[in-house]
């Protein structure tokens, strides 16, 4: 059962009165490209998309990033600062873990940091005023802290993991060349812009990826098979619309205001029920607060409620549509939430 599928049939009266937004805070950091690429003509019957339920609210302070909702427990990963110093920390079960120190005060770092689909690694770019800079990648604990020669942007969406984990789809300095990078060997591979919209947003369990291709939303298979399609409007006053994360069965897709230099939208503001090209509800309450939301696996998501003058509230929601919530905790030092 899919706890975002069931919602709108089980709630009725109460989904009306929830008016759900489907709003989210654009925060900063992670989110899938949003490129221009040519693709085939919409499948017949691919519906078009409703306008956004609401637009959101002015901007919190901080900024959260999801890195996934891994078999019904979440993983949300922040930058907080303690003693002079910037570090990754992940909150779990409610529990909070101190991870690796990254470099604070430095262009892009903030804008760019991001942890890998499969949980084990952190990338950011060390920039200057311009968005250019040097990737360094490291393990979560901090070993194996590598800078790759190239100079990259860190602008939009990108760097962005591949869904490898072993690679990063990057934008060079000065060429302006947008491809692969190899994190292992610093192989950068040329690729065209529909392939490189590809493959940075992926499914938990890795059967689907979906991205945005101008105006449209597109999904495709394991096998590379497009199984839906629908337009889309506009997410924001900037125009356009990032792909942020797409569900087990590739039915729905998170989408998210389109990324401004230099700073990422992160986290969903739409849930796309791409049978209809259609908004639907989110299954917790959300409408008195900025909000974000992470799809994960078997149907779970993680929904990050920042009510004004309070602690945000973190929902956890199972794929059988159980509901956990727990108060950010307050060790948590001038948080920002960059991924999950």
């Amino acid at each position: 059962m899919n706890a975002f599928a069931a919602a709108p049939a089980a709630r009725g009266k109460q989904t009306l009165r929830r008016a759900v937004a489907l709003s989210v805070a654009a925060l900063v950091l992670l989110g899938g490209a949003a490129c221009s690429a040519q693709e085939p003509e919409p499948e017949p019957g691919a519906a078009p998309a409703g306008p956004p339920a609401a637009a959101p609210a002015d901007r919190p302070t901080g900024s959260v990033s999801a890195a996934g909702a891994l078999g019904g427990a979440s993983t949300l990963y922040y930058l907080t600062r303690e003693g002079g110093r910037q570090y990754v920390t992940a909150l779990r079960n409610g529990t909070v873990t101190r991870h690796l120190n990254v470099p604070d005060g430095r262009y892009c770092v903030g804008d760019s940091v991001s942890v890998s689909p499969d949980g084990r690694r952190v990338a950011w770019v060390v920039g200057n005023d311009q968005g250019e800079g040097q990737l360094t990648v490291a393990n979560l604990d901090g070993s194996g802290r590598k800078t790759l020669s190239q100079r990259v942007y860190c602008l939009g969406n990108h760097p962005a993991w591949a869904g490898d984990s072993a690679s990063m789809k990057v934008i060079l300095v000065g060429s302006g060349a947008k491809g692969l990078l190899d994190l292992g060997t610093g192989r950068f591979t040329a690729q065209q812009p529909e392939q490189f919209a590809r493959d940075t947003v992926r499914s938990a369990s890795g059967a689907f990826q979906a991205y945005g291709d101008d105006q449209r939303i597109v999904v495709r298979d394991a096998r590379g098979r497009v199984v839906h399609e629908a337009r889309h409007g506009a997410e924001s006053e900037t125009g356009g619309f990032t792909v942020t994360g797409v569900s087990d069965d590739g039915r729905y897709v998170a989408v998210g205001p389109r990324a401004t230099d230099p700073s990422r939208g992160i986290g969903g503001r739409t849930l796309v029920d791409m049978t209809t090209g259609r908004g639907v509800p989110l299954p917790v309450e959300v409408s008195r607060g900025h909000f974000s939301f992470w799809l994960g696996a078997a149907g779970a998501m993680v929904v990050r409620v920042d009510e004004s003058g309070g602690p945000a509230r973190i929902h956890e929601v199972s794929g059988d549509g159980r509901v956990v919530t727990r108060t950010e905790p307050a060790s948590l030092a001038t948080p920002v939430a960059f991924d999950a």
